[in-house]
């Protein structure tokens, strides 16, 4: 069973989109990605206090968006809620946010990406080292790897896919 992926991306971040797109269904073999287009970022969604664009805003607005299986918005835009102070992406049921405003490269970001779509699949944090694992830093994105561990490939029940093998982090090489 193959699952569709619209990803929307803010003006400047198309080649960011695209890498993210290829690495997705590297990833994630069950999944059709596809950069669907531009989509900007309303002045509404900045919260003042925070001085942050709100993600839980921006999922409401991707909620009309919805013309895939789900949808991950690719923002350039510090963002956060009120628990956290910042935030590399959040997904909520079949739509997600990923910013490139604190990463540092096109690996980080694509690994952010598939981060959010585990979590559009059902999938929680991981302690191993695969890109479900928690990253409270810039740094900790850059140790986990892209690839799905085991632990969270089993998670994925009653999905048939071809895995790849298990790649341990890349270096930076583009900037975001």
């Amino acid at each position: 069973m193959c699952l569709s992926i619209g990803i929307y991306y803010e003006p400047n971040l198309k080649v960011e989109a695209e890498y993210a797109c290829a690495r997705l269904q590297e990833t994630f073999p069950n999944i059709i990605s596809t950069v669907i287009a531009l989509m900007e970022v309303p002045a509404a969604a900045f919260d003042t206090a925070t001085g942050q664009y709100d993600v839980n805003f921006l999922l409401e607005l991707l909620a009309l968006q919805q013309h895939c299986d789900k949808v991950i918005w690719i923002v350039g835009h510090d963002i956060g809620d009120i628990w956290h102070s910042y935030l590399f992406g959040a997904a909520l049921s079949s739509r997600a946010v990923v910013s490139s405003a604190r990463l540092r490269c096109l690996e980080s970001l694509a690994k952010e990406v598939c981060h959010e779509t585990g979590h559009m699949q059902g999938l929680k944090h991981c302690k191993n080292l695969c890109c479900m694992r928690k990253s409270w830093t810039t740094e900790g994105v850059l140790t986990k790897s892209m690839a799905i561990c085991e632990a969270c490939r089993d998670s994925l029940k009653g999905v048939s896919q071809e895995w790849p093998s298990v790649s341990y982090p890349a270096t930076c090489t583009s900037s975001v």
